[in-house]
């Protein structure tokens, strides 16, 4: 799935034109990005929550040069799926392994 379908499943449910979907869908994907670059933590009730985590330096080695190297701290972003969303994509995957 992409945003284009994402955005077309918008308009159906929410029975609007596309052009009113997708402003809907960015409208809602700038404020996440926009908070998050803050550094607030944005809680999706039933969803799950996004946040900036903190990566630490670490050392690996270039494997074209056999040299090593060090990466820089850096902040990425971070997704965690709630209990409600985890429970039932657990319950998806076991109905599938069943069949």
């Amino acid at each position: 799935m992409n945003k284009r379908d994402v955005v077309n499943i918008v308009a159906a449910r929410a029975d609007v034109n596309y052009k009113t979907a997708m402003l809907i869908v960015n409208s809602f994907l700038e404020v996440l990005m926009e908070e998050i670059l803050k550094g607030k933590r944005v809680d999706l009730l039933g969803f799950g929550a996004f946040e900036l985590r903190d990566r630490a330096p670490r050392r690996y080695i270039d494997p074209r040069t056999g040299e090593e190297a060090c990466t820089t701290r850096r902040r990425m972003p971070f997704f965690f799926a709630c209990m409600q969303f985890r429970r039932r994509a657990v319950d998806k995957w076991a109905a599938k392994s069943l069949d």
